[in-house]
């Protein structure tokens, strides 16, 4: 669901911000998104209409203070293809003893219950349902059509790239999350910054920075993984008397470590997790690469606010 905050400047300069969240799917065009809008802020003579904050916007895709009928038109494709392609499921390996269920289980909650199933808001998967791999087949035939699988399919020359990843350790599922593709920019308004940021205007600088930030965290996350510093893996704190999950939040590179929960990884378990980056990176890639061959850089938003001012 996707969804933009609509005020007006006059409002927002004279400290108010009133005005309304509107869900751009319930709107069959832009007209009739604009004509809601103003209906809104019929109070105003002649509205300044300000978008304020977003939720909910398809991968790569969103607005700034205004959208226009480009880009509507664009996210409500977006979010109709996101709809098309998503499974009912998601049946996630999710440790050597465990899967999980996520996905739209409500209609099927108290079945789910019955054959064993935990329900556990906090799994590193998202929301779902837990159960003894012991169950497996009898939860499949729950489920029937619309099961996707966590794990990658294979190929020739070895496994395809994976979205994410869930790896196992002594302490619990280490998850590495699906990253979301960012497209909003902000420079410095001076100094080499400001100069780097006029720069990108030429060429194909911008898709090269936009490739180059987007992957950046996994390539400075591989990094780490492969560096001389020690690397260690803190026990998430959200465990009753379940497996424990390890979590991103809860890795960091120190020299010296005061958390007694903590554990430094071995050579091996460092190497595990660098070929998992590895591979989300590669499926991340694949998505930029897919992103600028679809939109090019139309959907870019850099800014610097004394330049845009």
């Amino acid at each position: 669901m996707a969804k933009v905050y609509v005020g007006t400047y006059a409002k927002y300069n004279a400290g108010s911000l009133r005005g309304a969240w509107l869900d751009l799917s319930q709107f069959e065009n832009y007209s009739k998104f604009v004509e809601a809008c103003r209906e809104l802020h019929k109070d105003e003579r002649d509205p300044e209409l300000m978008i304020q904050d977003t939720e909910g916007m398809p991968d790569g895709l969103g607005c700034g203070e205004w959208i226009d009928e480009a880009d509507f038109n664009d996210i409500r494709e977006a979010l109709a293809e996101e709809k098309a392609e998503a499974p009912a499921f998601t049946v996630v390996d999710y440790s050597e003893k465990a899967i999980a269920v996520v996905g739209d289980t409500k209609p099927l909650a108290g079945q789910l219950k019955t054959l064993g199933g935990r329900f556990n808001p906090r799994l590193t998967c998202g929301a779902g349902w837990i159960f003894s791999k012991k169950k497996e087949a009898e939860v499949r035939a729950l489920l029937g059509g619309g099961v996707q699988e966590s794990k990658p399919e294979k190929r020739a020359g070895g496994p395809a790239p994976m979205a994410e990843a869930h790896l196992e350790f002594p302490e619990g599922v280490y998850h590495i999350e699906k990253p979301r593709i960012e497209n909003a920019f902000c420079f410095s308004d001076e100094g080499p910054e400001y100069e780097f940021y006029k720069s990108l205007s030429k060429g194909d600088n911008l898709a090269k920075y936009f490739l180059s930030e987007n992957l950046a965290r996994l390539d400075g996350e591989i990094e780490r993984m492969e560096g001389r510093e020690s690397v260690y893996i803190h026990p998430s704190e959200y465990v009753k008397g379940e497996a424990l999950i390890g979590n991103w939040r809860y890795m960091c590179v120190n020299r010296y470590n005061d958390d007694d929960k903590a554990r430094e990884l071995t050579a091996e378990e460092r190497r595990r997790v660098a070929d998992a980056l590895r591979s989300v990176r590669a499926a991340f890639e694949k998505r930029l690469q897919a992103y600028l061959k679809r939109y090019g850089t139309s959907k870019i938003r850099t800014w610097s606010y004394w330049a845009n001012a």
